[in-house]
């Protein structure tokens, strides 16, 4: 397989591993680690990095690569009779397990330390459906968009004419919503605003780059990465300048949440292109791809670990406090139990899972041999997506 500039952007493992991909995930996970341990920091009475409020963006590169990796793992499967079922138990395996590890063990840490929360909030954080209000942790509001998007592409797998007029519905309804905000006209109230929220253009927008990387040949260059992320660090300039953000987790109808999420959606979008024209360069050996496999892990657990942590802080030395040592502390530990919670619990429940409910199967390779990843691994990849 040719890895020089001039062939296509396919140099993978021989498990068909995107490489540049996982790498790319996992520093999204570490951008939204460091959002938070920013926040942690002003909490303990440390200093407070305002530009670092960039990084909670590392979710709409989430919204993007969901997009391009159900696609791609799933495009072969469309319309065929039983693969639906596939699909669904493989999402089910990876998103629930681990997630109810979290929520219920965050609960129990409430109750323990005398916090506790009410019993909705742990089923809408346990079984997060479309809602405005609070999870627990937080970060789970993003596993809300997620599964939205599954349930949907579940149906054009099961039934294409039916599924793709519906994504087609939902991307025209999600426009005119941003259209109607940017008029000043109504807004959609409610858990509706969620559903046809910006970040659908997120989801279709990898799903595009998705159909594209299927059928053309990427050339095996530098330039449109460092191109993207000149274009998407101008963009998070721009950002933190103006202040273009949401009002919080459940702000769908802002301006900033309409006109500017589809933005940051595109440079993110550019950001995957240029990863996936690197491919060929990125050695297996690359300790970031560790951390991309165990991104999703590190997203959930970060949060509790921090609040833990920062129970701690009366305790450090104020010297420590005040010099901005509470954001390292913060990091090293949120990044470090994803890697406990993955190795130790995700992958061998997933595993054993996996062989419970029938999920594993051989390799098989996309037709064409135009560029396309394994379909394959990019199952896996999906399964083990953020």
């Amino acid at each position: 397989m040719q890895t020089n500039e001039a062939g296509p952007c396919v140099g993978k493992t021989s498990s068909g591993r995107i490489l540049s991909v996982e790498i790319g995930r996992g520093l999204a996970a570490l951008a939204v680690v460091v959002f938070h341990a920013n926040i942690g920091s002003r909490i303990a009475g440390g200093p407070y990095i305002s530009w670092l409020n960039v990084l909670e963006h590392g979710v709409d590169f989430f919204f993007v690569l969901s997009g391009f990796i159900i696609f791609t793992a799933h495009a072969d499967d469309i319309g065929r009779d039983g693969e639906v079922s596939f699909y669904l138990r493989k999402r089910l395996i990876r998103i629930f397990p681990l997630l109810w590890a979290i929520v219920f063990g965050y609960a129990a840490l409430r109750w323990l330390t005398g916090d506790p929360i009410d019993v909705l909030t742990i089923m809408r954080s346990a079984i997060p459906y479309p809602s405005l209000e609070e999870a627990a942790p937080l970060v789970v509001w993003t596993l809300r968009h997620e599964l939205l998007f599954y349930a949907i592409f579940a149906i054009v797998i099961w039934r294409p004419g039916v599924g793709w007029p519906i994504i087609l519905v939902w991307l025209l309804i999600s426009l005119g919503q941003i259209f109607a905000i940017a008029a000043g006209f109504g807004r959609i109230p409610s858990a509706a605003s969620m559903i046809l929220s910006s970040f659908t253009l997120d989801f279709l927008m990898g799903i595009a780059l998705a159909a594209l990387y299927r059928h053309r040949r990427f050339a095996a260059r530098w330039w449109p990465l460092i191109a993207a992320i000149a274009f998407l660090a101008a963009i998070l300039a721009l950002t933190h300048i103006f202040h273009l953000k949401r009002g919080g987790f459940s702000d769908y109808v802002s301006m900033e949440a309409a006109l500017w999420i589809p933005v940051l959606g595109a440079a993110f979008t550019a950001v995957v292109y240029g990863l996936l024209c690197i491919e060929s360069f990125v050695s297996p050996s690359n300790w970031l791809i560790r951390l991309g496999s165990a991104s999703y892990a590190i997203y959930l657990v970060h949060t509790p670990v921090s609040g833990i942590v920062l129970g701690a802080t009366p305790y450090l030395p104020r010297s420590l406090i005040e010099s901005g040592g509470v954001l390292p502390v913060l990091t090293v530990a949120g990044v470090w139990a994803g890697f406990i919670m993955h190795r130790f619990y995700e992958k061998p429940v997933s595993a054993w899972l996996a062989r419970l409910m029938g999920t594993q199967r051989g390799n098989k390779v996309q037709p064409g041999g135009t560029g396309t990843v394994s379909v394959a691994h990019a199952k896996r990849m999906a399964d083990t997506k953020r």
